[in-house]
């Protein structure tokens, strides 16, 4: 980070953060100013916003928000205020709050990996298994920060906070551990994983560096190729170094027809350990006959909540081989064409967070409930961020019981989701609702925003 840019984040952030806070300090006082006027004429906005800044009526809720929490509602407050102030306060506020979110970024990107970073190099550095609980911890408080943003670098960062990087520390830990047993055979399963390179580590610091200290790390432990369980005799390592090479569905035939023929020639019933090879090849074959199916348009039966045990052979890889039958067969499961299929670049996360948000600028809110469903049985607070699942679910269920003339509900559905500070929804399609019931049925309006002593 340049050093204009770290002065930006300094000094803009503390300017940015009094305007925001003196921003907040009025609108709270003109929410108090209208709160007081009798309950008739009040303006509804303003009494939904008392609930965030005064716990006292509002049924004990919190009443301190991120900015990223608040923005929905002032959002919301911004369009649908009729206090003129309000409104143009709230609006000031949003341009105030949304500069300040590129800057945001941007630190926890310049943070993140520089601990991230130091973290390796003290991993790799290490001689003893207590060395590495320094850089654990350091890698578990970044799981404390802000990674919900849908952009992709802070996405791969947070990859590798919750996963790749502890998980490669935790690795560096178990090899000093086994270190003096590395001809067991988890020893050399160990020492081959370790003596990878990590291509995800590599805009962290220099794959010349990270190859070096590694290196170095071996050495120092006396780790060298003949630990590693690849030789060509070993036939289960053989067959996994084959299984790696399936990056895609279309390798799967090739790969099934080269385990196949190592099957054929192996000359030694000692080298077969378990069933891990008959396990992977069967799921590679099934794979396969679901691939053939979703690509002739055959009716087929996939699980999406398939679980890869540890009885196959490099389960990163066939996890990621379901990952891509999930994304050629979501269309289907939506029910929309197969020319709306997911682009190259998206995996399953941002692809049905694509479609969930042209369902809603499209307003095809059946289409928004399957793609909830699905990204509910594929794990939500993936596919989603903070709030969104919550949001979606209370705006969908404000609908239903809308068609079913349940106003009263439906009001608390509606306000429920605009309170959860997701930004999936834009706050004018559930401002629009509440204004359409307050308009006409009002009375029912009115119980539904009550407070009740």
């Amino acid at each position: 980070m340049s050093f204009i840019l770290l002065l930006w984040l300094v000094l803009g952030g503390i300017v940015s953060a009094e305007t925001t806070e003196a921003l907040l300090t009025q609108i709270k006082s003109t929410v108090a100013d209208e709160m007081k006027l009798p309950e008739e004429k009040r303006d509804y906005v303003a009494q939904r916003l008392s609930y965030i800044f005064f716990p006292d009526i509002s049924y004990g809720e919190p009443a301190i928000r991120s900015d990223e929490s608040l923005l929905p509602a002032m959002e919301f407050a911004a369009t649908q205020s009729a206090n003129t102030e309000l409104r143009n306060l709230c609006r000031t506020y949003c341009q105030q709050a949304r500069a300040e979110v590129p800057l945001r970024q941007a630190a926890l990107v310049e943070k993140t990996k520089k601990i991230l970073a130091e973290a390796l190099r003290t991993g790799l550095a290490a001689s003893q298994i207590e060395d590495l609980q320094a850089p654990l911890a350091a890698v578990h408080q970044l799981t404390d920060e802000d990674y919900t943003s849908q952009d992709s670098q802070i996405q791969w960062l947070r990859q590798l906070v919750l996963f790749s990087a502890p998980e490669y520390l935790r690795l560096i830990q178990d090899c000093i551990a086994i270190h003096g047993n590395r001809d067991s055979r988890i020893g050399r399963d160990l020492c081959e994983e370790l003596c990878r390179d990590q291509p995800a580590f590599h805009d962290l610091m220099p794959r010349s560096e990270f190859l070096a200290r590694l290196a170095a790390f071996k050495d120092r432990f006396g780790i060298s190729e003949k630990h590693s369980s690849s030789s060509p005799g070993d036939f289960n390592n053989r067959a996994q170094a084959i299984v790696l090479t399936t990056n895609s569905l279309s390798d799967i035939p090739r790969t099934i027809k080269q385990l196949e023929g190592l099957a054929r020639s192996r000359d030694a019933e000692d080298a077969w350990h378990g069933d891990a090879f008959s396990k992977t090849l069967g799921l590679l074959r099934t794979y396969q006959k679901l691939h053939e199916e979703l690509k002739k348009g055959e009716g087929t039966s996939i699980d999406l909540k398939s679980v890869i045990r540890n009885f196959t052979y490099s389960r990163e890889t066939m996890r990621a081989l379901h990952q891509q039958l999930l994304l050629l067969a979501l269309p289907r499961i939506l029910g929309i064409p197969e020319t709306q299929g997911a682009q190259p670049e998206e995996n399953i996360p941002t692809y049905l967070h694509r479609v969930a948000t042209q369902a809603v600028a499209a307003s095809d809110w059946p289409l928004l409930g399957r793609t909830f469903g699905a990204a509910q049985t594929l794990d939500a607070k993936l596919t989603f961020g903070v709030g969104d699942a919550e949001t979606l679910q209370s705006f969908l269920t404000g609908i239903a019981l809308e068609r079913a003339q349940e106003y009263v509900p439906a009001v608390r559905s509606y306000e429920t989701a605009l309170a959860t500070g997701s930004q999936i929804l834009p706050p004018k399609i559930v401002g629009d609702r509440l204004e359409r019931i307050h308009r006409e049925h009002p009375q029912e309006f009115l119980a539904a925003v009550t407070v009740q002593p």
